[in-house]
This record gives C-alpha cells, structure tokens and sequence, in this order.
C-alpha cells in the first residue's frame, strides 16, 4: 500500500485503491447504484444484471469461489432450484421455467454485495455517502419541479 508521504503516486484514485482492477470496477458499480435505481427498474434490473456478471468473471478469473460455501447463500440458491423444479408442474411449463431462471441474478447480486463489502471495509460508508448524494438529488429534483412547474399536476423526468 502506498503512503500519501511522496513515495510512488497510486496509480488509481485513492477510492480504489489497493484493489484490482475487477474489484475496483465492481465497487464503482456498487456506489452507483442508487443513481441507477433513479433512472427507473430497467436500469437498476440491468445494474444488478452487470454487477452479478462482472462478479462471476471475477471470481472465475481469479478462482476465488469461497463465498459459494456461505448457508445463507446455499439456502438461497436452494430455494431458487426448488422454484425451478415446481415450475416445471406448472400449467405453463416453459414460461415458469424461464421466470425462476431469470431470479438467479438476486442470489449471485445478493452474494456480490456480501463479498464486496466484507473485502472493503470502507466500502460501507461509501455507500451510505452515494445514498445520500441520489436522495439529495431527488429531494432538489422534486423540489425545483415543484416551484417552478405550479401547474403540472405530477412530477416528470426521472423522479416522476
């Protein structure tokens, strides 16, 4: 790890250091979150998506896949394959089976938050300072909207 005294500069912005690459990106996608969850559940759905990928790349490209053996995970996952199992003795077979498989992404996303924030114990109150960042802007967002379009009966753009 590198002081701040002079020696060589970091060659990634403090916030990620002394990372990977992979785990800095997975952190910038995890601080984003709640920005992602402003513009709507196609984003946010897409985010959680991107973010289980990026972690099953990680954890392949480093065979780094200790957190599978969490319970708490292995029930989960449990669960899911018995959702899957039962949708196949459903009246419409083929559509369940493809609504259970699409829920494996809560598990892994599950998973790749637990991990993440257990290997950067920083990370915590990154989020928490994001959070805080999206709500503020929502709040200045309705309330800009609010004084300065009296006649629209809602609010419009991203918040509305």
């Amino acid at each position: 790890m590198h002081s701040d005294k002079g020696e060589h500069p970091p060659s990634l912005p403090r916030l990620m250091q002394p990372y990977t690459f992979s785990d800095a990106l997975l952190r910038v996608f995890i601080l984003a979150i709640p920005f992602a969850a402003i513009a709507g559940n196609a984003m946010i759905d897409a985010w959680v998506v991107l973010t289980s990928l990026g972690f099953l790349f990680t954890s392949a490209i480093n065979r780094n896949w200790a957190w599978l053996r969490q319970s708490w995970l292995l029930l989960a996952l449990g669960f899911w394959a018995w959702a899957m199992l039962c949708s196949l003795a459903s009246d419409w077979p083929g559509e369940s089976l493809g609504d259970s498989v699409a829920w494996f992404r809560f598990p892994i996303f599950a998973a790749a938050l637990a991990e993440i924030f257990r290997r950067t114990p920083q990370l915590p109150k990154q989020f928490a300072l994001s959070m805080i960042v999206a709500v503020t802007f929502v709040a200045l967002y309705i309330l800009l909207a609010r004084f300065t379009n009296t006649s629209a009966e809602r609010i419009t753009g991203p918040v509305g």
